[in-house]
């Protein structure tokens, strides 16, 4: 148990760069709270205490990582302008809006400092419509293809 408080600082910094890759609308309000300890721990917590909270952080982060969520935000979509839209988060991996009118659609990858998006084709819209919509089940589930977005390394035979 000596070397407990040097891993727990360790991984507390680690932690906090995941967390700027959590979307606000994704983020509860146990997660932020023990997020929040473990970055400013009192005197009096133990290092048991502090590896607990480490542990249910990471947890709860591999429970978003695990499941697609749908959820309703201002993003700015690549134009320089914040739009509320449908966004649907594949695990913390990958993500994909759509405008209410479907008219507009944007692909999100996470970063260092949260979510970049890019615009996508109009024509993405209705895909992605759909996704959400299969997502909240509105409709059965079927096949859509998505845009792939973000940076992949060439595959070498």
């Amino acid at each position: 148990l000596a070397g407990v408080d040097a891993v727990v600082d360790r991984a507390t910094l680690t932690q906090t760069q995941l967390l700027a890759s959590i979307p606000p609308a994704l983020r509860s309000a146990d997660l932020q709270r023990a997020a929040r300890e473990l970055s400013n721990p009192s005197q009096s917590e133990s290092s048991a205490r502090r590896l607990q909270l480490l542990v249910g952080v990471l947890s709860e982060v591999e429970l978003l990582q695990n499941h697609n969520h749908v959820v309703r935000e201002l993003i700015d979509p690549g134009t320089g302008q914040r739009r509320e839209m449908d966004v649907v988060y594949l695990g913390l991996a990958r993500g994909y809006a759509v405008s209410p009118d479907n008219m507009s659609a944007a692909a999100g990858i996470p970063n260092d400092t949260g979510w970049r998006w890019s615009t996508l084709d109009a024509s993405a819209g209705s895909a992605i419509r759909a996704l959400v919509r299969i997502l909240n089940e509105e409709q059965p589930p079927a096949l859509v293809s998505i845009p792939m977005v973000g940076n992949f390394p060439e595959v070498q035979p």
